[in-house]
């Protein structure tokens, strides 16, 4: 039994093909898509996230930091243990890892007291 053609253009219906180099494309494009936008934060919690930051630094307490990454929120959990203010990031060392996370991608920390 044979596949009943569509009623488009049935010469090339049989013959449909995409080249890998378009089957990349189109899964960058999905991808973009798919990018994840950080929120705008508000004063209040950009003081919040500084209050926990230096809290942790301070204290040595562990923090969940949650970050904008490409395709949604990263977290990553540790204790801070440098701010740098000038190339403006944080040094955040895990049990196994140490991450540096720059400032303009943090979108939440809470203390793991």
């Amino acid at each position: 039994m044979s596949r009943v053609l569509e009623r488009g253009n049935k010469m090339w219906e049989g013959h449909r093909m995409i080249l890998p180099e378009h089957v990349d494309h189109l899964h960058e494009q999905n991808r973009a898509a798919k990018k994840y936008q950080a929120p705008d934060l508000s004063e209040d919690a950009i003081r919040e996230i500084g209050f926990a930051i230096e809290k942790s630094m301070v204290e040595l307490i562990p923090v969940l930091v949650q970050c904008a990454g490409k395709y949604g929120i990263e977290s990553y959990e540790g204790v801070i243990t440098s701010i740098n203010a000038i190339d403006r990031y944080i040094r955040l060392q895990g049990a196994d890892h140490t991450e540096h996370i720059s400032f303009q991608t943090i979108v939440n920390v809470e203390t793991r007291e």
